[in-house]
């Protein structure tokens, strides 16, 4: 750029910048590289007020997301909990029903036994013609409680 070009636009700004004060504006005219370069200081410290509020702004919504999203995991890990307990709660019935089958086998044994003593009884009875009282050791002529 030559000197002659360089003094028209300085020319124009001045004329410029005193036709803004003339009408009453205060807008600046300045390029966006004098906010960030510092020869403006106050429209610097606006814009780095600007930029921390926008990052404050970005790190409540994310932080918000955060919450959000914690408080689902802890919902669901609770529901998992709940479900961990009722399955710890069933092993330990099935160790019980584990010794409520062995109880019942050891009834049905029993069980067995008592119908063979019962059985033996009963055909006993049917062909002695002195009981019951045979049973109970009255039986004449043969050992107490012994069969026939």
């Amino acid at each position: 750029m030559d000197v002659f070009t360089a003094r028209r636009e300085t020319a124009n700004r001045v004329t410029a910048a005193a036709a803004d004060r003339r009408w009453g504006r205060t807008e600046s005219r300045e390029q966006p590289m004098d906010l960030i370069s510092g020869t403006d200081p106050t429209a610097s410290w606006w814009l780095a007020v600007a930029l921390l509020i926008v990052t404050t702004l970005v790190v409540a919504v994310v932080l918000r997301q955060i919450v959000v999203t914690a408080a689902a995991i802890h919902a669901g890990v609770a529901e998992v909990w709940v479900r961990g307990q009722r399955v710890a709660n069933n092993t330990i019935h099935i160790a019980n029903l584990h010794r409520t089958a062995e109880a019942v086998e050891r009834i049905l044994g029993r069980a067995g036994r008592i119908a063979v003593h019962s059985e033996a009884i009963r055909s006993h009875a049917e062909g002695c013609p002195g009981c019951p009282s045979c049973i109970w050791g009255e039986r004449p002529g043969g050992p107490p409680g012994g069969p026939e």
